[in-house]
């Protein structure tokens, strides 16, 4: 068992190794120090408001900072700038919901009732006109054939897929370094040189093989109705030599 001095240079050893990955990329993009900080402090917050249901003066606690500085940040929360995502994320949290079994209108809007009505009705018949949930009597259900759920091609489509390829990541990370006995994870990384055409065709060929067995799982695991929420990401990329 590690001691208490050794954990906590590990640990902040661990959060700093994800951090770099921000890092670089906001290098590259010529992000100021002060931006680069001041989007830190929006995705903490973001974090401990939205995903872990923290009341506001925790959070103050959690900053050291003034009610009415967390508040304050809170308003920028609220804005625009994350407006396309929770519109987004919406819409996959329904077809989720309804993935795991089919339901009512009603049901979802009682499942959801902290969403206005305008909100579930638009992202409802944004769902039904895709064909990614379908109407069956009084019941919606998720459309089985739907698959590829965002189109990428669009910013918002990309940052959504980020996010969830960050949300594996992380638990990928906290379930091999911090509490292994957690559950299933793991990470592998290989470098190596490739031709472009010989590169292409191989993660093409890894992108088949792992849908179609991912497929095949959920659906399995829907047919028997057991089966624990898991995820893969892949990352494969020319590398940037900063040798």
């Amino acid at each position: 068992m590690r001691q208490p001095a050794a954990f906590l240079e590990y640990k902040h050893r661990v959060v700093y190794s994800l951090l770099r990955a921000a890092v670089r990329v906001g290098f590259r993009l010529h992000l100021p120090l002060a931006q680069m900080v001041d989007l830190l402090e929006m995705a903490f917050f973001q974090e401990a408001r939205e995903t872990r249901g923290l009341e506001l003066a925790a959070i103050a606690k959690l900053f050291g900072r003034s009610l009415r500085t967390v508040t304050t940040l809170n308003q920028r929360f609220r804005g625009d700038f994350f407006a396309p995502e929770h519109e987004v994320q919406l819409r996959r949290d329904l077809a989720a919901t309804l993935a795991e079994q089919p339901r009512t209108e009603a049901q979802l809007r009682e499942a959801f009732a902290e969403r206005s009505e305008a909100e579930l009705t638009a992202a409802l018949e944004d769902l039904l006109r895709g064909r990614r949930i379908l109407r069956d009597g009084d019941q919606l259900r998720r459309n089985p054939e739907d698959h590829d759920f965002f189109d990428e091609t669009n910013l918002v489509g990309r940052i959504d897929g980020l996010n969830r390829q960050m949300d594996v990541l992380a638990d990928t990370v906290w379930r091999r370094l911090i509490e292994p006995e957690g559950g299933t994870a793991a990470a592998r990384s290989y470098v190596f040189a490739a031709r472009g055409d010989e590169f292409d065709a191989l993660v093409a060929d890894v992108l088949a093989v792992l849908q179609a067995r991912a497929i095949a799982a959920d659906a399995s695991a829907q047919e028997k109705g057991s089966g624990t929420r898991r995820g893969i990401t892949i990352a494969a990329t020319d590398l940037e030599d900063l040798s």
